[in-house]
């Protein structure tokens, strides 16, 4: 498992933690990780603990999860820059502790003595991961060190990986695709694992020019910015052999820009925060495919009768494999079919390759980058602006094929941009409507249901 890893490295001369400024080595990791597990015990921290994890540094980030692994805790990971609002509410909801900047200074000043580190069991502690459900609150997805570990050596086995190559994370590596492929992966192969506090394209390429960065994991809108970026210094790419996007779709536009540039291949990877990562396409075509199971991991796809269907044929996903959730924290009522098999909430089809293919979604979330936005609550933000009457949020894909937030309101005497002005000081940026539209009326059914398909049709349309 991963801490049995973490050791084993640090009797090698490998590197295994950097940023652009600071490079430790496995040995030096596990140092601080022995001492860490001492001093959290001693201030407080217990096995079983909930702690919120909320740190800016991405290096120290790493440095306080592992360390909270190993008391063990259960840690629920955060953005930095969430809103004051919502991280009461996410340590109200969880009962947590918070682990933030101070504390990490305050744990970095009091040193510690050499020590040993105790092993966890890692089946005790995890992650409690922030998911939304399709119709309302945030639930915590409850993954152990277990399920962790298992989706890293996956990935590593996926990649080939020796101990020598390096993985940049393009995405913070609090959010669920870069914690499996990137973090994980890195700590059970022995690479070097390479962070940002903040994506900067410039920087991305900088880092991979500079120290020959084999592996790079991000999103479909942070491989677009690395395509739009301009830069007097011609930096070289030729070092990556997987560059891996999650969280989105890869377009015909965006293989072929990306390839053009920097002469590197798009690679598809497709999960949940619920399962991890489950499919990946890490050959060149066909690139509208998300790709094939991983090892271990089964799909199946079906009608909504819970049928199979047959090759070509569209069908809801299904998957099984070892590393995926235990459940929601707090729910007892299953989340798996008779066979263990999770419902991911989209359609797809399969060919006669075995490549599976993306069609749609059967659930409301809005997927913006990874991060998930409950489309309910955007909608009672923007109903109390004084001027609203109705409204109605969707996920609209853009010619890109990336989704955005959709807002059709009801409104008078408002306009777009204060509607948006307004979202921003109760939301985070990434839930607020980058499309709003105004309406007369909302489309509806004899029972007064809004037709929320209808609603991503112009305006115009709407009868």
């Amino acid at each position: 498992m991963l801490f049995e890893k973490i050791k084993e490295y640090s009797e090698k001369e490998l590197f295994a933690l950097a940023s652009e400024s600071t490079k430790i080595t496995y040995k030096e990791l596990y140092k601080k990780l022995a001492e860490n597990q001492a001093l959290l015990r001693m201030n407080g921290f217990c096995e079983n603990d909930t702690v919120v994890l909320k740190i800016t540094n991405q290096v120290h980030y790493v440095i306080a999860f592992l360390s909270l692994l190993s008391i063990p805790c259960w840690v629920v990971p955060v953005p930095s820059n969430i809103m004051p609002g919502e991280l009461e509410n996410v340590l109200a909801d969880t009962a947590g502790k918070l682990f933030d900047d101070s504390t990490y200074s305050s744990l970095e000043s009091c040193g510690g003595a050499p020590t040993d580190l105790q092993m966890p069991n890692p089946e005790m502690g995890g992650i409690y991961h922030l998911t939304s459900g399709s119709t309302g609150k945030s639930k915590l997805c409850v993954r152990t060190v277990k399920h962790l570990s298992l989706e890293g050596e996956c990935f590593r086995r996926e990649f080939g990986l020796e101990a020598s190559e390096s993985i940049i994370s393009a995405s913070p590596v609090y959010h669920s695709f870069a914690l499996g492929a990137a973090l994980m992966t890195a700590f059970m192969s022995g690479c070097l694992l390479y962070v940002v506090d903040s994506f900067a394209p410039r920087q991305i390429l900088r880092m991979i020019h500079n120290n020959k960065i084999n592996i790079l994991i991000m999103v479909p809108a942070m491989a677009r910015a690395l395509c739009n970026t301009y830069t007097k210094q011609n930096y070289s790419l030729e070092s990556i052999r997987i560059a891996l996007v999650g969280a989105g779709p890869v377009t015909k536009d965006l293989y072929e820009t990306i390839k053009d540039k920097f002469g590197i291949t798009l690679f598809s990877n497709y999960g949940s925060t619920e399962t991890g990562g489950i499919i990946s396409r890490l050959v060149p075509m066909p690139y509208k495919s998300i790709g094939k199971p991983m090892k271990g991991v089964k799909v199946k796809l079906c009608d909504s009768s819970h049928n199979a269907v047959g090759t070509g044929e569209e069908g809801e996903v299904w998957v099984k494999g070892t590393y995926m959730m235990q459940g929601y924290l707090g729910e007892e009522k299953s989340i798996y079919d008779e066979d263990g098999f999770f419902n991911m909430g989209d359609l797809a089809y399969m060919d006669e390759g075995g490549f599976l293919y993306i069609t749609g979604r059967t659930k409301l979330l809005i997927n913006i980058g990874g991060k998930k936005v409950n489309p309910y609550e955007v909608e009672k933000t923007i109903l109390k602006h004084p001027a609203v009457e109705e409204c109605a949020v969707t996920g609209f894909v853009k010619d890109n094929g990336e989704e955005c937030v959709k807002a059709t309101i009801v409104a008078s005497d408002v306009t777009e941009e204060q509607i948006y002005d307004f979202c921003s000081k109760y939301m985070n940026k990434h839930q607020c409507p980058t499309v709003i539209e105004f309406a007369e009326k909302l489309p509806r059914n004899s029972l007064g249901k809004i037709l929320r398909d209808v609603l991503n049709k112009n305006i115009s349309e709407i009868s």
